[in-house]
C-alpha cells in the first residue's frame, strides 16, 4: 500500500501537525516527491517554500 501510495502522483497526504502537539512547521529536513497538505498554525517561510515546491499545499489553522 505504501509502494502503491509514492507513486500515486494525483492525491496528497493530508498532515495535521496539532494533532500530535506541534504548532509550528519548519523547513529543516526533506519531503517526498509526492504533494502533501500540511495543517498548522505557523509555518516557516522555507518551510512553506519547500511544501510547495512539491506541489503541496499549506493550511493553517487557528
Amino acid at each position: 500500500a505504501r509502494e502503491q501510495a509514492a507513486k500515486d502522483k494525483s492525491s496528497a497526504a493530508v498532515i495535521d501537525v496539532t494533532k500530535y502537539g506541534f504548532s509550528k512547521v519548519l523547513g529543516k529536513g526533506q519531503l517526498p516527491a509526492q504533494p502533501v497538505v500540511v495543517k498548522a498554525k505557523f509555518f516557516s517561510s522555507l518551510a512553506e517554500r519547500k511544501i510547495r515546491a512539491v506541489g503541496g499545499d499549506c493550511i493553517l489553522i487557528a
